[in-house]
């Protein structure tokens, strides 16, 4: 509002991006995005005047024949193709040499934005970059405390029981308090039993009746990830695709909108996966991927510790049964 007081605008948005990626996601726009876009709407500048913007960190001014262009293409997500433009003004916001995000103005008139406007803009891009930094500093601190939480939690909770299908409950029950999810599966690898691999499911919809089976390892999703040593990560209709691949109900589309599969690694071997499943077919992003990856992580060592409890288990019982024959 302070930019349409100050400059002749009709309509501005404002956008930001982390890590210098080229994925903007607009945090407020005037007039509002129309409702049929998504809640967290994303802008990709690809364009050549709005990359001109982040190159040469100055404000650029578009009133070209590429404009149209820009209207239904990279700003499409803002709606503004459905009003009369003559002129739009990017204003890349830099904290030093790092984009974090961009100022984006547009009028209806072609003269509307003088000189002076946008040396203003120039000006106060700083103030406004600075803001959206220290606030993406302080969002940063804030997860990282709690996924340190997170991580000691899911410690805590596999390493209290015995039995690690014990723990599944409890460990969903503590990662869905970071990550959205219906389903939760740990399939345990382990190349010295015969028969296939097991895995442990909990789901929301029956969270007092986890379910402990034996599946086909070979030509799974779980051996793909194991021996790749990579997640594996779609939603909607990557899931069909994969389904060619995969014969797994966790592809089923019906049921499952995406999916996230990481392998549990303990001294760069793989013990097991685990996978997160939702019915919302909205793709989980990068920074869910590398959360779930350290807490798989954080899970390898009690998965292969609850193994050779019962490895060293089964070797008593078989003990028993054989100096009771003899």
């Amino acid at each position: 509002m302070a930019v349409m007081r100050s400059v002749p605008t009709e309509r501005v948005a404002i956008c930001a991006t982390h890590g210098g990626n080229n994925e903007y996601h607009i945090i407020n726009a005037v007039p509002a995005l129309p409702t049929d876009h998504d809640v967290d709407a994303i802008i990709n500048f690809e364009s050549g005047a709005l990359i001109d913007a982040f190159e040469t960190h100055a404000p650029v001014l578009v009133t070209s024949h590429e404009l149209e262009e820009i209207i239904s293409g990279d700003l499409a997500p803002l709606g503004w193709n459905e009003h009369k433009t003559e002129a739009v003004v990017i204003v890349p916001l830099m904290a030093g040499s790092t984009r974090v995000g961009a100022l984006i103005l547009a009028s209806s008139k072609s003269d509307a934005f003088s000189y002076d406007d946008i040396d203003l803009l120039g000006q106060a891009s700083g103030q406004v970059a600075g803001t959206i930094s220290n606030l993406q500093l302080h969002a940063d601190l804030q997860r990282e405390s709690d996924e340190r939480q997170l991580l000691a939690s899911v410690a805590r909770e596999a390493s209290s029981v015995v039995e690690f299908s014990q723990a599944i409950g409890p460990i969903a029950e503590e990662l869905s308090q970071a990550l959205d999810f219906d389903s939760l599966e740990i399939a345990s690898i382990d190349r010295s039993v015969t028969g296939g691999a097991l895995r442990l499911s909990w789901n929301r919809d029956d969270k007092a009746h986890p379910v402990s089976e034996r599946f086909a390892y070979s030509g799974s999703i779980e051996e793909s990830v194991a021996l790749d040593m990579l997640p594996l990560v779609a939603a909607g209709k990557e899931l069909e695709v994969l389904k060619k691949h995969y014969s797994s109900t966790q592809l089923d589309s019906s049921r499952w909108g995406s999916l996230i599969t990481v392998p549990m690694t303990m001294l760069s071997q793989v013990v097991g996966t685990l996978t997160v499943r939702s019915k919302s077919n909205m793709p989980y992003p990068i920074e869910d991927v590398e959360m779930l990856t350290r807490v798989a992580n954080q899970l390898a060592g009690a998965l292969q510790s609850a193994r050779m409890y019962g490895r060293q288990q089964n070797q008593t019982i078989t003990s028993r049964h054989i100096s009771r024959s003899q």
